[in-house]
């Protein structure tokens, strides 16, 4: 009986790890390698590294394996009460957003000695930043005032980070992922960077617009307008600067500048995006959440002597906030865009204070 016990849980412990690793195994079962290879990080929280940060002496712990936030480890302690295995845990964020860690769970099944307990160092809500990673401690020791039998722990435990979006950040990440696609993927529908270009520099009829930019004005039909939704509508004909999740429609109105902003000689592209409705007029003009990304271009000779333009994203998805305005500068029109001078960073990056323009951002990578 016992050994059919044994079994069972075993096998439960492998079902569970398959499970909870699943998502994990979807992003790396559709890698392709054919001579060079570029490889992206997962759009999600993960384990880059575990190693050993100290144990009492006589006991030991082991790294199974770790994948995502799971680490799947075994430790053995000695009899003494006070003893403990201690990892240090480094993850990396993917996503283009902060995530915040909320707790570390387990299931009965993949945990077999409930006298011993894991602990981290960190607190509930600790960040981790866009593009940046985060190291931590996780303790394994007994629980306080037990009697010591079994001094033996497997365990798959999940480091919680919070990174599930809310509907205005999956709005703004569905444009971003689409405004890249623009500058380097996109080649079934032609709408590429070229397009994007061509709609800039061509006669707009709009007063005050320069060659430098372009944007949209929601449930505006002029011709900005047009040619940004056409941009941003991908070959299933889904238009990536409108989300509708159960029939709230969240919609993204974007500015793409083509300038030097990071002073280096070399053009880029910097897409500014608020999911706020805007809202004002010519005498009151309120601020918008307004997320900034910025592209800068590399190009790549190949072994046959062609060449391809490769866009590349300047450290992370910068949130800040930005003055509304009347698309095209017209300071007497309606407030229904934004001034992209005006923006300024609504949090810390990099060691520079929030509050900074776009430019002094960058400075810090």
């Amino acid at each position: 009986m016992k050994r059919k016990t044994k079994i069972l849980s075993t096998l439960a412990f492998l079902f569970i790890f398959c499970f909870l690793a699943a998502g994990y195994a979807a992003i790396t079962d559709n890698l392709t390698v054919s001579g060079s290879i570029n490889l992206e990080a997962p759009n999600e929280v993960y384990i880059t590294s575990v190693t050993h940060a100290g144990a009492s002496s006589g006991s030991t712990g082991t790294v199974n394996s770790y994948t995502s936030t799971l680490l799947n480890s075994t430790v053995n302690l000695t009899s003494a009460s006070s003893s403990y295995v201690t990892f240090s845990i480094t993850v990396y964020n993917g996503t283009n957003f902060t995530a915040y860690y909320q707790n570390t769970l387990y299931s009965e099944a993949a945990y077999d000695n409930e006298n011993i307990v894991c602990t981290t160092s960190l607190a509930t809500n600790a960040p981790v930043q866009s593009k940046h990673s985060l190291t931590f401690t996780a303790t394994f020791e007994y629980k306080n005032g037990i009697s010591v039998s079994n001094t033996t722990l497997n365990s798959l435990v999940n480091f919680k980070f919070s990174d599930e979006l809310t509907q205005e950040e999956q709005a703004v990440d569905e444009a971003l992922g689409r405004f890249d696609d623009i500058l380097n993927n996109e080649t079934e529908l032609g709408k590429t960077f070229e397009l994007l270009r061509d709609e800039m520099t061509s006669g707009d009829g709009l007063s005050g617009r320069n060659d430098t930019y372009i944007g949209n004005v929601i449930g505006s039909a002029n011709s900005d307008s047009a040619a940004i939704n056409n941009l941003f509508t991908d070959a299933e004909g889904n238009n990536k600067l409108v989300l509708e999740i159960d029939g709230v429609q969240t919609a993204v109105t974007v500015m793409v500048k083509y300038e030097d902003i990071t002073g280096d000689g070399v053009e880029d592209m910097t897409i500014y995006m608020t999911p706020d409705k805007i809202t004002g007029s010519i005498w009151n003009r309120p601020k918008v959440t307004v997320y900034a990304a910025v592209f800068t271009s590399t190009t790549l000779t190949g072994t046959d002597g062609t060449t391809i333009t490769n866009w590349s994203m300047l450290g992370q998805l910068f949130k800040g906030t930005a003055t509304t305005n009347a698309y095209s500068g017209n300071v007497f029109g309606a407030s229904d865009s934004f001034n992209t001078d005006t923006w300024r960073s609504s949090e810390a990056y990099n060691g520079i204070a929030s509050n900074s323009t776009i430019e002094r951002v960058l400075a810090g990578l």
